[in-house]
């Protein structure tokens, strides 16, 4: 596999995004440096999904990004860094604040600096639709108040601030995305859309917390390419950018969309107690409005809901053998 193009540190490389980005750089014909967490026992998180000639392409660094030494190690010699590295579950900043803090603002940080000092030409933050919190107007655009909702809204909000404040501190180049809700194949099924798809796959019937927030999804592939085109595009440097459908779905709904398309007849049980997210953590209708993204960046999601769907239940019907 040659690699003649731009050399990129990704991290969280062994993550949901990570690993789909890595293999579409690599398709590019990007140098890929796949920065893991170190777990102790040399694992690559989701990157073993990889063709094997993709796999022996990636240059693998292994540890933790609150450590600046290990970071300003992986930075040298790229010209472009991909921070999706992140502590992400809501419930979990709830209970460990100070763990999601280091992992998302520190961690930031610590790539800022060896941004900085490394000369690289570009770092991509990996942010969220999340520090918007509950909408006060739809669709929710880039001049929408910011509300932390939780401690991992609020340290995403931190972390952009950090990422805007060297870019206008240092004149460093740095772009924004801030994704809505994304999907796809190797998801974890403690996720909404691998979780109902298990259960409408497997089980007796699909339980799910509150079915009337609505949600804007986005397939892994389409969010991918934003992140390719914000390392590239040079009307994104200093930009900020919302990444979604513009189309909204309520969660009952969304369930009863996988259950059809599963092919089986089971019930929905919807508002059980132990699926509600804590009260005030969680936003109650997110609709995205990516005009700004399409603008600049020549970006628009080419998958639509139901095709995507599609594909995300025929790879998991393939690893819970029921295809």
């Amino acid at each position: 596999m040659s690699q003649a193009g731009p050399r990129v540190l990704v991290t969280g490389a062994g993550g949901f995004v990570g690993s789909h980005l890595a293999e579409h750089l690599l398709a590019a014909g990007w140098a890929v440096r796949a920065f893991v967490y170190d777990d102790g026992a040399g694992g690559i998180g989701l990157l073993h999904h990889l063709p094997s000639e993709a796999l022996a392409a990636l240059d693998i660094v292994r540890g933790d990004l609150i450590d600046a030494g290990t970071v300003d190690r992986a930075a040298a010699g790229v010209d472009v860094i991909v921070h999706l590295a992140a502590q992400s579950s809501v419930p979990y900043s709830i209970e460990h604040p100070r763990a999601v803090f280091g992992a998302n603002v520190l961690a930031t940080l610590n790539l800022l600096e060896a941004t900085r000092a490394h000369g690289a030409g570009r770092l991509v933050y990996a942010s969220t639709g999340a520090v918007y919190g509950t909408a006060r107007y739809l669709p929710i655009d880039e001049a929408h108040p910011l509300h932390a909702g939780s401690p991992y809204a609020a340290s995403k909000i931190g972390a952009e601030a950090l990422v805007s404040s060297y870019h206008a501190s240092y004149g460093l180049p740095t772009v924004i995305l801030r994704p809505f809700n994304i999907y796809g194949p190797r998801q974890s099924t403690q996720a909404v859309i691998p979780a109902i798809i298990q259960q409408a796959l497997t089980a007796d019937a699909v339980h799910m917390g509150a079915p009337d927030p609505t949600r804007d999804f986005t397939h892994v592939a389409d969010v991918v390419d934003a992140y390719r085109r914000a390392a590239t595009v040079e009307a994104a440097v200093g930009g900020v950018f919302n990444l979604g459908t513009g189309t909204d779905i309520a969660m009952g709904d969304l369930a009863r969309t996988i259950i059809r398309l599963a092919g089986r007849d089971v019930p929905l049980v919807t508002g059980e107690a132990d699926r509600l997210r804590p009260a005030g953590s969680d936003a109650q209708r997110v609709c995205a409005s990516a005009d700004r993204a399409r603008e600049a960046l020549g970006w628009t999601p080419q998958i639509v809901l139901e095709d995507g769907l599609r594909r995300t239940l025929d790879f998991y019907a393939g690893q819970l053998g029921t295809a």
